[in-house]
């Protein structure tokens, strides 16, 4: 049984993560440098396999990193074409795995399909049919929810206090998701230059504010280092932005 969750997959909490994957030995950059462990599993058994699909086909790459399984389906043909069987057999191989040890599982939304014309109807019956007694989650891309708010209202911390360091931001639009995960608004981007450069600014005042190191502090918020974290804002913070 699916359930959607209006999130990006990068936010996914369950214990494993599938991808499907090709024998060539290139796996999707954002994957690669998030589970660089996975990566080099895969790449390895792409070579053991001399990058033939054919040794490969249905047969799941799992990889145990950051707390939670990455599996990766060897599914997409040399012609870049979705073989439907491999993938019925590398996902019902998954549940298993999951039944056994009792662990829950997400699938990234139309998974496959966009970058290899694969059908999303077909991909959707086949996880359904596996998981037909079992709940799999499937991730909808955050992209498809973004909205520009005004950011008017300083958060507050646990204890009602305001913080003071996202006060360079007020005033600023910024493009935001609202994650159910986190119960708040994510921002992805700035309208101005001033915009991001405020948001840069307090991420880094904020980091440091509970107690992370000036390196990693400014990693995070000028390099693009992963912080492991989200930064959520209520909804109060935000007004609807008018242009008329």
């Amino acid at each position: 049984m699916i359930k959607i969750i209006n999130e990006s997959i990068t936010m996914a909490k369950q214990d494993i993560i599938i991808h499907f994957v090709d024998a060539r030995g290139v796996l999707d950059e954002n994957i690669a440098r998030k589970y660089p462990r996975a990566n080099e599993e895969y790449i390895n058994i792409c070579q053991k396999y001399n990058n033939e699909f054919e040794k490969l086909r249905g047969k799941v790459d799992l990889t145990e990193e950051n707390k939670r399984f990455i599996a990766k389906i060897f599914v997409k043909q040399d012609d870049r074409k979705l073989d439907y069987a491999a993938i019925e057999e590398g996902i019902l191989q998954i549940r298993k795995f999951a039944e056994q040890e009792r662990l829950s599982v997400a699938v990234p939304f139309k998974i496959g399909c966009e970058a290899n014309n694969g059908e999303w109807e077909i991909v959707q019956n086949v996880i359904n049919k596996c998981f037909k007694d079992n709940v799999i989650y499937v991730y909808k891309s955050h992209l498809e929810f973004l909205r520009k708010k005004k950011f008017i209202k300083l958060p507050k911390d646990e204890n009602g206090k305001l913080i003071e360091e996202f006060k360079d931001m007020l005033g600023h639009v910024y493009t935001v998701y609202y994650s159910e995960f986190g119960e708040g608004y994510v921002i992805c981007n700035a309208e101005t230059e001033e915009g991001i450069k405020a948001f840069k600014d307090s991420e880094y005042k904020s980091l440091l504010a509970i107690g992370e190191s000036e390196e990693f502090a400014k990693a995070c918020a000028y390099e693009g280092e992963d912080p492991g974290m989200a930064l959520y804002f209520s909804k109060d913070c935000f007004e609807e932005v008018s242009y008329g």
